[in-house]
């Protein structure tokens, strides 16, 4: 049972500002095999974990947008129940209509701010949190370990991505640069106008083979 979050939690200026930019400027949303709970109950299982079986599973996916790595989750299995949180009203609201379209009955997205979320939400089997963590606030970080913790049934499997050194930092320099030209340029159109307009400069004069890939990633992912 999946109790009601009050929605007079009064949300951070930061974080309104946050949802105001992906709801302006929705993701595109894919299914990660990485990060499908079939995937982590086998990685589980190699490790010697006694992983829930993923056919019947409670599967909470942090970060969700428009549901494209939780809803083919809830079409292979039938069984299973499946919520997706995102802050995002606009890609949660693009993602119920590919849900009713479907007609599916055991998928539930809903907007939400996780810092909002509560021991009382409900405990699940999976904690999915695919490309988030290294993009939000501190508080939001914190939420997401909370979540984990409070959450996560006893034997249960959270996956939780994040950017680490040194792979990462090629594209960091990137995003710094991009960050810097956009300043404090008002509204996230033109944020992103001004950073598409770095990676077109160092694409120009980019010379390494990092470098180069690094220009070749979604430039409203990087400015965000």
């Amino acid at each position: 049972m999946i109790q009601a979050i009050n929605p007079d939690i009064e949300m951070k200026e930061s974080t309104q500002q946050i949802r105001e930019s992906y709801d302006e400027f929705p993701y595109h949303s894919f299914a990660y095999m990485s990060s499908a709970p079939e995937n982590l109950a086998a990685v589980a299982h190699l490790f010697g974990l006694d992983a829930p079986d993923v056919r019947s599973a409670r599967v909470l996916e942090l970060g969700c947008a428009s549901g494209g790595n939780v809803i083919p989750f809830a079409v292979r299995n039938p069984k299973a129940r499946v919520v997706g949180v995102d802050l995002s009203e606009v890609q949660i609201e693009e993602g119920r209509r590919r849900i009713a379209a479907l007609k599916l009955k055991n998928v539930e997205l809903r907007a939400l701010d996780l810092t909002s979320i509560t021991k009382a939400f409900g405990e699940f089997d999976y904690i999915v949190c695919h490309g988030l963590y290294s993009w939000v606030p501190d508080d939001a970080r914190e939420a997401i370990l909370l979540i984990c913790r409070e959450n996560l049934a006893d034997e249960g499997v959270a996956y939780v991505s994040y950017k680490t050194y040194p792979g990462w930092k090629a594209h960091e320099i990137v995003r710094d640069a991009m960050l810097l030209r956009a300043g404090r340029a008002d509204g996230i159109e033109e944020r992103l106008a001004l950073g598409r307009g770095m990676i077109d400069f160092l694409r120009t004069h980019a010379r390494t083979r990092a470098a180069a890939a690094c220009l070749r990633r979604p430039s409203s992912r990087i400015t965000r």
